[in-house]
């Protein structure tokens, strides 16, 4: 299967099982490829932070 239609019918699976606004939280965060973290590519912070290497992942905000 093409990735292509694999991520349009992952997609589709997620709108079924939690609705429409799922689809869009899932392309805002992405996996770090230094530490796994992952983090939202909306925010300048994190997205700094995880853009320089080598790093632990972020502590949690309590």
């Amino acid at each position: 299967m093409e990735e292509a239609e694999r991520t349009r019918r992952l997609n589709e699976l997620k709108r079924r099982l939690f609705g429409p606004d799922i689809a869009v939280l899932g392309d805002r965060y992405m996996a770090c490829p230094v530490c796994g973290q992952f983090y939202d590519v909306q925010d300048f912070t994190e997205v700094y932070y995880h853009d320089n290497e080598p790093h632990p992942p972020m502590k949690a905000d309590a």
